[in-house]
């Protein structure tokens, strides 16, 4: 039999080891989902400031395109386009 010690060891590292494979997982989500916040900009696009249109469901994503410069984003996080309501841009062709 092992000591007590050496178990709680054990026990102590597989322990930190999760904590730390759980906190890399949660950072690299929270990355993610800031840089889809950042690209979707509230629906404005970044480049030339016309207005994103939904297009399509792709997977868990949905597919936005620029009304005006064709720019295209996928969207993963249900928060980050909840409640967003399409109006042409003043720029767009539309």
């Amino acid at each position: 039999m092992l000591p007590l010690a050496v178990v709680g060891g054990v026990l102590l590292r597989l322990g930190l080891a999760a904590l730390s494979i759980g906190g890399t997982a949660w950072g690299l989500k929270k990355m993610h989902d800031v840089g889809e916040e950042k690209m979707f900009n509230k629906g404005i696009c970044p480049i030339c400031h016309g207005h994103f249109e939904y297009k399509t469901q792709v997977g868990y994503s949905r597919a936005y395109k620029c009304d005006f410069c064709s720019n295209s984003i996928l969207v993963s996080n249900d928060n980050i386009d909840k409640g967003y309501d399409y109006k042409p841009s003043e720029i767009s062709k539309k």
